[in-house]
């Protein structure tokens, strides 16, 4: 009865409530939308360690991942003293980086920062992250989105699988927010002999042009490995179109900086 009367006075406050070991944020509620992450996810998302597809940060994902992470954990009760001694993640089926469209890079982009900062609080990185994210806009514009989107896998690779030591600091996390021109040139060279350069969406992607091509190698896929058509965690608005699309989105110029394979 005591905590009624405190609620109703407090209506319009905000206040912290305490309940045995429960602690209560009267007036107050998130400001997000998380569904949250398996305990493997979770953990990599907090260290910033791999892996971490973007992809994992869609929220029809999470929800169907979180969903067999429940049932998992109810049909493995019995089995409780081995469920984890093979180690490794044991979770729902990453969704391939390579099937996301350019809104929907976009749109994993911004959920990405949007979790480190609202959920984890991790602010710094989240900040970072902001910065790469320009970067990657920037490369689009002057090299191609195909470039970019390349380009970024591999910086957010690196950063999630390395750390730097020296005298005074062990495991530090790499700077993400720093533009490698090893990496844009990389990237360049690459898509410029898989003929991507004009390339404006990922024609890799579920129900384009070269969904039957490996992105890694630009050949044919063998029938037996063609995943990304079996994949529908992620919704693709493209899917009927076949086309493939055109743009020039690099300048002579830059063009002649990257010209070595």
């Amino acid at each position: 009865m005591q905590t009624t009367i405190v609620e109703e006075q407090s209506a319009n406050k905000k206040f912290f409530l305490t309940e045995g070991d429960l602690v209560y944020a009267i007036g107050s509620v998130t400001n997000h939308n998380s569904v949250g992450f398996a305990p493997f996810l979770d953990e990599n998302i907090r260290k910033l360690r791999s892996p971490l597809p973007l992809t994992i940060f869609n929220r029809k994902w999470q929800q169907r991942a979180m969903a067999h992470h429940l049932d998992r954990l109810q049909r493995s009760d019995e089995l409780s003293n081995d469920k984890d001694k093979s180690g490794g993640y044991k979770g729902f089926a990453f969704v391939q980086e390579w099937t996301q469209t350019y809104a929907q890079w976009t749109q994993n982009h911004r959920s990405f920062r949007k979790t480190l900062h609202d959920v984890y609080k991790i602010i710094e990185f989240s900040k970072l992250l902001g910065t790469h994210k320009n970067n990657c806009d920037d490369i689009t514009e002057e090299f191609g989105f195909m470039v970019a989107f390349r380009c970024d896998m591999e910086v957010r690779n690196n950063t999630f699988s390395h750390r730097i030591t020296d005298e005074d600091v062990k495991n530090a996390i790499p700077n993400i927010s720093q533009r490698k021109e090893s990496f844009v040139q990389q990237c360049y060279n690459q898509c410029r002999n898989f003929g991507e350069l004009e390339w404006e969406e990922n024609l890799y992607a579920p129900g384009h042009s070269h969904a039957n091509h490996d992105p890694l190698t630009g050949c044919l896929k063998q029938q037996r490995s063609n995943q990304f058509h079996n994949n529908q965690m992620i919704h693709n608005p493209y899917l009927q179109q076949q086309q493939q699309y055109g743009g020039n989105n690099f300048n002579s110029h830059n063009q002649n900086n990257y010209n070595n394979n």
